[in-house]
């Protein structure tokens, strides 16, 4: 809507994930190096872990997109159909070997059978499965069969589990020690510094077909910084409205007070994600500490960040006079 008013090629905050849009903050750059490491190991398990919105998806369709697919054949399960019964069927529809009426150990015989043929052509298989952290004990420890299948001593599929910080806990369990000896990479994903967040919406700005000076200054990010906790899902939601507000109100500068205004217009429409909710936490209280020491951590670099900004005001006015 507000695309051709600033001269916008396409949205560049919209809040499907985009991997052509993938930011190389400083986390995200660690977090895709330990990915490619973990590919690259052909074997066990690779788990990745974040917040809700930290850009897990955006990091794993981007590596996938640039692996070599010659050598690799990858798959998705969508979380909401991998039941404790139903992995190996979840799993034979993902690599699309499935057939309706045929039974357990069948559609097993025949993953074995495409697994064996990925070898025989020097290739293996990746499942990726995303919200891992839904997945129960059983369900987890089925995959973990699947995935120590071997063929002529060659494994042969290789999951990555991506989900929310639950998913770290999960596993950190007693029984899931087998899980955990399986493991090749690790990685938890936090969310942007407050300096970043500058950079990165000049980065889905101008990947979007901005060309003039950031419209986004450094004060400005930083407001958004403190509100999203760095969270670029939370910065893409804000920043769309930003832009949407200015739009409406046919102003092409952003300042500190549409950021207000957008601010109170978000609290006020009680605008969530779904899975932003307490409701559905194991731990609710646990999870409220948790999101207010991150507010706390994020107010605290927010501060520094001011403290910065006055004193160099108070050093360019001393030069000044």
């Amino acid at each position: 809507m507000y695309e051709d008013f600033f001269g916008l090629d396409s949205n560049p905050f919209r809040l499907s994930p985009d991997p052509d849009c993938f930011f190389r903050s400083a986390i995200h750059a660690k977090a895709l190096a330990y990915l490619r490491y973990g590919i690259m190991q052909h074997e066990g398990f690779i788990v990745i872990t974040g917040e809700i919105g930290s850009g897990k998806t955006v990091l794993i369709r981007n590596v996938i997109k640039q692996i070599d697919h010659e050598r690799h054949l990858v798959a998705f399960i969508p979380p909401a159909i991998l039941k404790d019964e139903d992995v190996i069927r979840a799993v034979a529809v993902a690599f699309d070997v499935y057939e309706h009426g045929l039974g357990k150990v069948d559609l097993a015989l025949r993953l074995q059978r495409l697994f064996a043929d990925l070898v025989w052509h020097d290739r293996t298989a990746i499942l990726v499965i995303d919200e891992a952290q839904t997945l129960s004990r059983e369900a987890i420890e089925e995959l973990m069969v699947l995935a120590n299948v071997m063929v002529n001593d060659v494994p042969v599929l290789q999951v990555i589990l991506v989900g929310q910080a639950l998913l770290k806990a999960r596993l950190s369990g007693i029984e899931m020690e087998q899980i955990r000896q399986r493991v090749v990479a690790y990685f938890h994903l936090t969310p942007l510094m407050a300096e970043e967040v500058c950079q990165y919406i000049d980065f889905r700005m101008r990947r979007h077909g901005w060309n003039g000076q950031k419209l986004f200054t450094s004060e400005v990010s930083m407001l958004i910084y403190a509100e999203t906790s760095g969270l670029p899902r939370r910065i893409n939601r804000m920043c769309d409205r930003i832009l949407l507000n200015c739009f409406l109100q046919g102003k092409k500068e952003v300042t500190a007070v549409e950021v207000v205004e957008v601010i109170g217009e978000l609290k006020g429409e009680m605008i969530f994600d779904p899975e932003e909710q307490l409701g559905d936490k194991e731990d609710p209280l646990l999870e409220r500490v948790s999101v207010m020491e991150g507010r706390v951590r994020s107010m605290e670099k927010v501060n520094t960040l001011v403290v910065r900004m006055l004193r160099k005001m108070v050093d360019r006015n001393k030069i000044s006079a």
